[in-house]
């Protein structure tokens, strides 16, 4: 019995080809082919916005000089969204640098993971690109209930559920703040521990500075591997 392959979504192969960094001709003459046999840009839209892409693909797709592939009105959709979201990642990252300042004052220095780790270390060519849910802080153990209260002390209110996860402690969200902040004891959930411990990021980072503050940056070989 012969079982049919399934075929791929159209749309999230183009998203797939639109936000991949190698610009392989093929990648590129597959986008022109989906542009061209109008698409049902409604719902690229809405596939784009549930992965979180949507800031991504003017950047991507300017660079290659496919922006011209797409209507008028789409593309100006996906330059307003690049230009938000670059605003907003400054802002956030203005957010770390006083978490982190508010910890430097313990004696703690909190290593960044995530998004905004990618983001300090210059990983994307704009900062506009990376969607960011909120700010993730790796800290030894032992330090996070010095630390959680001394920011509740500040003023960080509880946004998350009560009591520790696994992992972290109930998310914080600073006055003035607009992203959620989580303290972390561990920076993979169980039970994909053992792939990655706390204690091999912390002992593997290197101090950065930071809009008057010193955080701890992991090397990229383990940003990949929370990533994946």
């Amino acid at each position: 019995m012969q079982v049919a392959t399934p075929r791929a979504d159209p749309g999230l192969r183009f998203l797939c080809d639109a936000l991949a960094h190698d610009g392989a001709a093929e990648r590129d003459r597959r986008i022109a082919a989906f542009c061209a046999a109008t698409p049902d840009w409604p719902r690229l839209v809405w596939q784009a916005g549930c992965y979180g892409v949507t800031p991504a693909l003017h950047g991507r797709l300017a660079r290659r000089g496919l922006l011209r592939l797409l209507p008028g009105a789409l593309a100006d959709y996906l330059a307003g969204a690049a230009a938000l979201n670059r605003e907003r990642n400054g802002r956030l990252l203005r957010e770390l640098a006083e978490v982190a300042g508010r910890l430097n004052a313990l004696g703690l220095r909190p290593l960044a993971m995530k998004g905004a780790a990618n983001l300090l270390a210059g990983l994307y060519p704009d900062p506009g690109e990376r969607h960011l849910l909120d700010l993730d802080l790796l800290l030894p153990a032992g330090s996070l209930p010095l630390a959680f209260e001394a920011l509740r002390a500040a003023g960080w209110r509880q946004v998350g559920p009560a009591g520790m996860t696994e992992h972290h402690l109930p998310a914080l969200l600073g006055p003035g703040h607009i992203a959620p902040l989580e303290l972390h004891g561990e920076p993979l959930d169980l039970p994909w521990r053992k792939l990655l411990a706390a204690g091999e990021l912390l002992a593997s980072a290197e101090p950065l500075a930071h809009g008057g503050a010193t955080l701890l940056l992991p090397p990229p070989r383990l940003r990949l591997a929370q990533a994946l």
